[in-house]
Formats: C-alpha cells, structure tokens, sequence
C-alpha cells in the first residue's frame, strides 16, 4: 500500500476592503512531513492440518522413537498427509468398518481401532509390537507384521494421521496413519535394505 499525503487548504482570500499593506517578503512554504511507512504486515501463519494435529504430533514422535531403535532416521509431519489421513477416518468411522483406502497413489497406509479412547503412544505401541512375528533373517512382508514394518522402513520421511470418534463410544476410534515415500515394498531386497534390525 502506498504513503498517503494530506493537502494542506489555504485560507479563501479576504474580499473585504482594506487599506493596502506593505508587501511581505515572501517565505518558503512549510515542508509538509512525509508520513513514516506502514508497517509490513505480519507475514501468514502456516496453516495447520486439519483434524487432530496434537494426535498426529504425539503418533509421530511415539514412532520416530521406535525408528531410532533400528538407525533410521526420523519422519517429519506433512499438513497433506494429515488431510488425507483425516478425510479417510471421517469416512471409515461412517461406515463402521475399518479398510484400507484404494486410492493411495504411493502413500503407505496403518489402521487402527478401538472400542474406547485410544492414545497415539499405545496405538504406535500396538503397531510396533508385530515386531515379535518379524524374522529379521528372512526379510519379507507378512500380514501379522505389516504395520511393524510400515513404522520403521527406512525411506518412509513423511507422515499424517487422522483420528475420529463417534463420541459416545457406540462404534469406537478409528485412526489412520499415512507414509510417504510408501513401505512394504515387495520387490527384492527391500526389506532387508529398509526394515533393519533394532541397535
């Protein structure tokens, strides 16, 4: 926005008859204050995910710590990671029915459910616990050990989650956990070079 000036508006002239005055010696004009700049405006606040963002806060870094526990590095939260996750929560919690999304387009996917409340530390708990069923020394993808490996592959970098509960505990909470770059990547050797044993 540009600087504003105010005209400063001369008296009208006196029209009445007076007897003629010396004439003046005339002096510079008055210089008029140039207005101080306005201030530039605050710069936007990144918008935060929608949904439960403290919840996906709190699964991600319940997770990264388990990912330390095999050298991996940590993952960062994703605003549209978390979007997703959380339009995909709306929708299983309506159905009452926990499925994975068909439409991941590269995105790993972790569920959960519970009849109650349900924390982020004992959901990453829970995925992390299908540790026990892993055979480090025959890498490979199981059923009973999917949400295991989906928390500490290695090239996963990114993550969201979505939580949604009905309320009053009729159907329960549905969680999503979204990954991206994807992992349980079947093709040879991706498992032994991204789901390492714990230090």
């Amino acid at each position: 926005m540009g600087n504003f000036f105010t005209k400063r508006r001369r008296n009208p002239p006196d029209t009445s008859t007076k007897p003629p005055e010396p004439t003046p010696t005339p002096t510079p004009a008055p210089t008029e204050p140039t207005p101080a700049p306005a201030p530039a405006p605050d710069k936007p606040t990144t918008e935060q995910p929608k949904g439960d963002n403290k919840f996906a806060e709190e699964l991600l870094d319940a997770q990264n710590t388990y990912r330390a526990k095999h050298g991996v590095p940590a993952m960062t939260l994703s605003k549209q990671l978390c979007e997703d996750a959380q339009k995909w929560a709306d929708y299983i919690a309506g159905q009452n029915k926990l499925e994975h999304s068909s439409d991941l387009n590269g995105v790993g996917e972790n569920l959960a459910w519970g009849s109650g409340e349900m924390s982020a530390a004992g959901t990453a708990k829970m995925w992390y616990d299908e540790i026990e069923n892993y055979n480090f020394n025959n890498p490979g993808f199981a059923g009973n050990t999917g949400h295991f490996t989906q928390v500490v592959w290695k090239a996963s970098t990114e993550f969201g989650a979505g939580i949604k509960s009905d309320g009053n505990g009729e159907n329960g909470t549905y969680i999503v956990g979204r990954y991206s770059p994807a992992g349980n990547i079947t093709n040879d050797g991706q498992f032994k070079e991204n789901v390492l044993p714990p230090k």
